[in-house]
C-alpha cells in the first residue's frame, strides 16, 4: 500500500503528464486533434514571429500608442487599440495615477517587439514593444508599450500573413536597415541635430519635424528651441501640420512661445506684431474663437486660439482658465495644471463642472468654483451649498473605485460635514446610474476625471497656505 506522501508524489507526476498533453497542440509535442481556430493562430502566429523578432527594429508611423516607464508596469501593459486606421490609447489606472506616466510614443520613434500573440476568438494581433534607446539614442528608459489590431468578425481564421504584417506595417514600419540587427547593429549617432539643420538661419518648423523624427526627447528640442534665434510659422494650419506629425504638446508649446530672431531686420509694418493667424483679429475673437473650437471638442485647434489671445494680453484670466480646461480635457495635466496657477495668480477663478452626492436622490449637477478667497459649490439651479475660504476645506481627496463601473470621486469636509463629487468630464456624456446617485461616465474619460480631481485636492490647501493665488490686491 503507498503511504500518504507517495501517494501525493504519484498524483503530482500524474498532473504533471496530462498538463503536458493538454499543452501538446502550443508546445509542439504529439497531438491527437487540434481545433480550427488553434491551428490558424498557430500558422499566423508562426509567420508573425518570423517578421517580428525582438532584435528587429520598428519605426512608429502614427501617434497615440501609449507607453509606460518600466517602474509603473505592475499588472500588465495596457493595451493602445488599432483599429478601422485610428488608435485608440490605453485606458488604465496607470494611466490616471501618476502625473509623468504615462506619454505616447513618438512618430519617427524605434522600438522593438518583445512578444506577439494571436487571439482568433477576439480577432487581434497584439504585439508587445520596448522603446530601442540605442536606436533613439538616448539615456536608458525602455518604456513599454503593447498594441493590438482589431481586426474583422471571421477574418483571422484564414487571413494571409502577408496582409495582416501591411496592417501592422500602418503603425510599426520594419526598419529594413536593421531588420535583425537588433540594438548595437542600429549604431546610433549621439542626439544632435540633423546635419541639414543651417545654424546660421532661424529655427523653422521644417526643422522642427526633423529633429522630432529623429527621436529627440522634449527636453532636447525645446532646449534647442529656446536657444536659437527662431522664425516658425505659427498659423493654425502650420501648427496642425506640425501635430499630425507627432510632434509632442510641449514642443509646439515652446514654438509659439519662441521669440522671433534676435538679428531680425525691422518691420516694415508700423503696426505691433499680432497673434499666431488664426482667423482672430483681438483678444476678444479670439476667446470666441476658442470657445467654439472647445465646444466642439477640437481641443488643439481652442488651445491654438487661446494662446493667440494670451499673446495679446496675458494679464487676463480668462484665457489662463480655458487654456487649463483644455488641457485637462485631453488628460495633459502637467500643461493644465500650469494654466491653473497661472489663471489663479493673475486673479481668475477655476470653475469645474461636478455632480453633488446627495444621501438621498440623483446626483446633484452645479459648479465647484476655486478663487484665490474662496471655495464654493453651487447647483445648476442656483442653491448655493457651500462658499468657504480655503482653509476651511479639510481633507480634500481623490480616489478611484472599482466595482461594477469605474469611478472617480472628490471628497472633502466643510465645517461639520462630508461632501463628495464627481467631476464631469468635458468632451463626454455621463448618466445617472438608475436607483442611484452616482454618475456613469465612458470608460475614455476616467483619466480625465482623475487627473482633474487630483488638481483641485492638492490646489486647494496650497491656495489655503497662500502658496498659490492671486498677487493682486
Amino acid at each position: 500500500m503507498l503511504s500518504f506522501w507517495e501517494g501525493i508524489m504519484l498524483i503530482g507526476k500524474f498532473g504533471v503528464a496530462l498538463g503536458l498533453l493538454l499543452l501538446a497542440p502550443i508546445s509542439g509535442l504529439p497531438s491527437f486533434a487540434q481545433d480550427p481556430q488553434t491551428a490558424a493562430a498557430s500558422e499566423l502566429l508562426g509567420q508573425l514571429l518570423e517578421q517580428y523578432k525582438p532584435d528587429t527594429i520598428l519605426t512608429v508611423r502614427k501617434a497615440g500608442i501609449t507607453a509606460y516607464p518600466p517602474d509603473s508596469v505592475v499588472m500588465g501593459i495596457p493595451a493602445s487599440k488599432y483599429e478601422n486606421g485610428q488608435i485608440h490609447g490605453a485606458n488604465s489606472l496607470l494611466s490616471a495615477m501618476t502625473y509623468n506616466a504615462p506619454q505616447d510614443l513618438r512618430v519617427g520613434e524605434k522600438v522593438n517587439p518583445t512578444k506577439v500573440e494571436v487571439d482568433v476568438k477576439k480577432e487581434t494581433v497584439s504585439i508587445w514593444l520596448t522603446e530601442c534607446d540605442a536606436c533613439n539614442g538616448v539615456p536608458q528608459s525602455s518604456w513599454k508599450a503593447k498594441i493590438s489590431f482589431q481586426f474583422p468578425k471571421g477574418y483571422l481564421e484564414g487571413a494571409d500573413p502577408g496582409q495582416v504584417e501591411d496592417v501592422i506595417g500602418q503603425v510599426l514600419a520594419l526598419d529594413t536597415g536593421n531588420i535583425g540587427g537588433g540594438q548595437q547593429a542600429a549604431a546610433p549617432a549621439p542626439p544632435q541635430a540633423p546635419q541639414d539643420v543651417n545654424p546660421s538661419q532661424g529655427l523653422t518648423n521644417d526643422d522642427i519635424l526633423k529633429l522630432a523624427k529623429a527621436g529627440l526627447p522634449d527636453s532636447v528640442v525645446i532646449a534647442k528651441i529656446k536657444s536659437s534665434n527662431c522664425e516658425f510659422d505659427t498659423s493654425a494650419d502650420a501648427l496642425i501640420k506640425l501635430k499630425g506629425a507627432g510632434v509632442s504638446g510641449p514642443v509646439l508649446q515652446a514654438v509659439v512661445e519662441a521669440t522671433p530672431p534676435a538679428n531680425a531686420p525691422p518691420a516694415v509694418e508700423t503696426a505691433p506684431a499680432g497673434p499666431p493667424d488664426v482667423g482672430c483679429g483681438d483678444y476678444a475673437a479670439c476667446i470666441s474663437k476658442g470657445i467654439a473650437a472647445f465646444q466642439s471638442a477640437q481641443w488643439d485647434g481652442a488651445i491654438v486660439a487661446f494662446q493667440a489671445a494670451l499673446n495679446l494680453d496675458p494679464s487676463r484670466p480668462d484665457a489662463w482658465q480655458a487654456m487649463c480646461a483644455a488641457y485637462f480635457a485631453t488628460s495633459r495635466s502637467q500643461e493644465a495644471a500650469r494654466m491653473c496657477d497661472k489663471a489663479l495668480a493673475v486673479g481668475g477663478r477655476l470653475k469645474f463642472r461636478a455632480c453633488h452626492h446627495r444621501t438621498w436622490g440623483s446626483c446633484e449637477a452645479g459648479a465647484l468654483v476655486l478663487d484665490s478667497k474662496n471655495v464654493s459649490f453651487a447647483s445648476a439651479g442656483g442653491q448655493q451649498l457651500f462658499s468657504v475660504p480655503p482653509a476651511l476645506v479639510l481633507s480634500p481627496e481623490a480616489s478611484r473605485l472599482h466595482t461594477l463601473y469605474d469611478q472617480v470621486f472628490l471628497s472633502m469636509k466643510v465645517g461639520d460635514k462630508e461632501y463628495r463629487f464627481q467631476v464631469m468630464p468635458d468632451g463626454v456624456e455621463c448618466q445617472s446610474r438608475p436607483n442611484s446617485n452616482t454618475l456613469i461616465c465612458p470608460a475614455q474619460s476616467i483619466v480625465q476625471q482623475l487627473v482633474v480631481s487630483n488638481y483641485i485636492s492638492q490646489a486647494i490647501p496650497r491656495l489655503a497656505s497662500g502658496a498659490l493665488g492671486s498677487s493682486r490686491p
